[in-house]
């Protein structure tokens, strides 16, 4: 049975349109911080700065539709999950519309875009380690090199 006629409990409200309000608040915040990102893939190649056409040929394309179509849908749906532990000790009788499609704004800051800067600093720091860990036989090899050019 589909969730079409059921309501939530204690909201009156339908679940699909819960569902919808949502996922249209996050899907709108995401067309409006990756507005610049957006506007790189309209532009042609000529009209591409150098660091936008390294950009767009990395896969700012594919990063975009993935997170549009996965990410910010996925990240709506854990907070609808989440949202009952909040909304149900909240008394929240304006308007239930708003609060839903602001459920999806804020399900586009959280977690999506907070896991995303967690992965990148985890990434990052692991670079550094490697970078590190391969500079060092680098570095010794440099130092050697130098001692033997002193020497005559």
């Amino acid at each position: 049975m589909g969730t079409r006629g059921r309501t939530r409990r204690g909201c009156g409200c339908d679940v699909e349109r819960i569902q919808i309000l949502t996922l249209i608040g996050a899907e709108l915040l995401f067309l409006l911080t990756r507005s610049q990102d957006l506007i790189v893939l309209c532009k042609s190649r000529k009209q591409r700065t150098p660091a936008e056409k390294a950009r767009f040929d990395a896969g700012l394309g594919r990063s975009l539709v993935l997170e549009f179509l996965v990410f910010v849908p996925a990240s709506a749906l854990l907070v609808l999950l989440l949202s009952p532990l909040v909304l149900d000790h909240l008394a929240v009788s304006a308007n239930r519309s708003g609060v839903y499609a602001l459920l999806g704004v804020m399900s586009y800051g959280f977690p999506f875009s907070g896991l995303k800067q967690i992965a990148t600093a985890m990434a990052l720091r692991t670079l550094r380690e490697f970078a590190t860990i391969a500079a060092e036989p680098v570095k010794a090899e440099l130092a050697k090199a130098s001692r033997e050019e002193r020497e005559p």
